[in-house]
């Protein structure tokens, strides 16, 4: 069985304050999701791409479907719980686990990840970057860890081996990135801002 990604899209999604759901915001008439969507495919080291949906993000679930991306059908509680459900689901495998809000998710850095990934010896993967790499940019990231020393803030990226899943806890290689501006999540208007402003140079807009 060879590597797969999951997308995790059935969160609430309510510090957005949008009046639709969060994975279909849109930068330059594109929701963000499908911009993970197609990175994830870009990189061609997937079987399959799927992703976790619930009852909360309905609209987001058609959306996928009519890109042709498998669904699973979660609770949206709680993120561990319906990632574990959904890669139970899917029938085990590797899989790249990736939150929908990360539209900066680039091609490149997937492909280095999952390279990562190979190369250890442990079940799981989890990708940080330091946190003053988030402070340069003019964001506050919600959630930090301190590891050795230094704080890292995870960035909604995962590499695990499903087989294991149902193990209260995996063995963990951390890859720390220098850069933010891949992993920087979708979370408040700003963020998507921001994510726009990044876009446009890029693309020249």
């Amino acid at each position: 069985m060879g590597l797969r990604a999951l997308v995790m899209a059935g969160g609430r999604g309510t510090r957005m304050k949008l009046s639709g759901e969060k994975p279909l915001a849109k930068i330059f008439g594109r929701s963000i999701v499908e911009y993970v969507v197609a990175s994830l495919r870009g990189a061609g080291r997937f079987e399959l791409v799927a992703a976790a949906v619930s009852k909360h993000t309905s609209e987001t679930a058609r959306r996928l479907t009519e890109l042709g991306v498998v669904l699973v059908e979660t609770s949206g509680e709680d993120y561990v719980l319906d990632m574990r459900y959904a890669i139970k689901k899917l029938g085990g495998g590797v899989f790249m686990v990736v939150s929908a809000d990360l539209p900066l998710l680039t091609e490149d850095v997937i492909v280095e990840v999952v390279k990562r990934f190979a190369g250890c010896s442990k079940p799981s993967l989890t990708v940080m970057v330091p946190l003053n790499a988030y402070t340069a940019l003019g964001l506050k990231p919600d959630f930090k860890l301190k590891v050795e020393g230094r704080f890292l803030v995870p960035c909604g990226v995962n590499v695990i081996d499903g087989s294991r899943i149902d193990e209260p806890t995996l063995d963990e290689e951390t890859m720390v990135f220098g850069r933010a501006e891949p992993f920087v999540n979708v979370n408040t208007v700003e963020d998507l801002e921001f994510a726009e402003r990044c876009m446009g140079r890029t693309a020249g807009k």
